[in-house]
């Protein structure tokens, strides 16, 4: 989620990073993709699928960075 919030301009503050996560979440599991979970420090962090994100920023109408512009499901 801090990746997909920093390469698109998005707010990187905790709370932001966890509702951005939670919607990564969500859609993940909406889709069929498994997430990894890993923990870094005290956080727990999800790695979710670059298509996933794509979907993400496609839903909500904000611009696809060119790190996501050519992922394909």
């Amino acid at each position: 989620a801090l990746m997909l919030a920093t390469m698109c301009g998005l707010p990187r503050d905790i709370e932001s990073n966890k509702v951005l996560g939670s919607e990564l979440s969500n859609l993940s599991r909406e889709l069929g993709y498994d997430i990894k979970k890993d923990t870094e420090g005290r956080y727990n962090v999800g790695f979710y699928k670059p298509y996933v994100c794509k979907v993400y920023l496609k839903r909500y109408n904000l611009p696809i960075p060119p790190q996501l512009q050519y992922v394909k499901e």
